[in-house]
């Protein structure tokens, strides 16, 4: 019995090509920001509901209307980065027969 093997060189090319997954808190965190800015609230009043609410950042830290800012810009980031279409290009070919 012989075996084929098919060697090549992929090339992936995208600015935004990690995506990290968010972890349940942070879903969870994100749920609550998207609801109050739906229900208009400013990023300052989010970020006092959520330290009135006894929430901390992912990090430990006390929200602040800028961290609640950032935490909906990365956010969209995020999504866009899985509408992205990645340019791939395969080279280099070759078979090895054993």
């Amino acid at each position: 019995m012989s075996e084929i093997h098919l060697r090549f060189t992929q090339k992936i090319t995208n600015l935004y090509l990690s995506n990290y997954p968010l972890s349940e808190y942070q879903e969870f965190l994100l749920r609550i920001i998207y609801r109050l800015r739906n229900q208009e609230y400013s990023w300052r009043r989010v970020s006092l509901y959520l330290n009135e609410s006894g929430l901390k950042s992912s990090r430990g830290k006390q929200f602040t209307p800028n961290l609640v800012s950032q935490i909906i810009k990365k956010n969209q980031i995020r999504i866009k980065r899985g509408q992205n279409d990645y340019d791939v290009k395969l080279s280099n070919f070759y078979f090895e027969f054993k």
